[in-house]
């Protein structure tokens, strides 16, 4: 399972000392519309580890879930149409990486109705998801992108 790779071993008392991730200039790809749901991306797993760290409960841990799920399938048809409108070659590829983790996110997420996973489990989930695949997936479309909002639209 794609969850199980990203941050394996790691547990972290979370209602000890709750890590939000402040934004970092290194998540950008340079694609505005793309920057900028990343950043709400990161403002919901933010809202998820505060509230976590003062001991939600189940259901609102779920919702925050759903919430970022709805989120996530918004964002990656959004991210696929700027690839295809930038001629980005490996949109099939990453695609099918966007199918994955959203499988991933379901059995997480069913995980969580059914009281069988912990807070750090899910956001050590959502953490290695997000920033893992920013910095290692979508930075590859950065040069498309950035050549295609430097062109103003699509590329030929």
């Amino acid at each position: 399972m794609i969850f199980s790779k990203f941050f394996p071993g790691t547990k972290q008392n979370l209602k000890a000392e709750p890590e939000v991730i402040p934004w970092d200039k290194s998540y950008e790809i340079g694609h505005e519309l793309i920057d900028s749901q990343h950043r709400i991306f990161l403002m919901i797993l933010n809202k998820l580890i505060k509230s976590i760290a003062q001991g939600v409960t189940k259901e609102y841990m779920f919702r925050t879930l759903m919430e970022l799920k709805k989120y996530a399938e918004f964002h990656f048809i959004s991210e696929e149409n700027v690839m295809l409108d930038c001629g980005y070659l490996n949109v099939n590829q990453h695609q099918h990486i966007h199918s994955e983790l959203l499988f991933e996110f379901t059995v997480l997420s069913d995980r969580v109705a059914q009281g069988r996973a912990e807070p750090d489990e899910v956001v050590s989930f959502i953490k290695g998801w997000l920033l893992n695949h920013i910095l290692h997936e979508d930075i590859q479309i950065a040069q498309y992108v950035r050549r295609c909002s430097d062109e103003g639209g699509q590329m030929e």
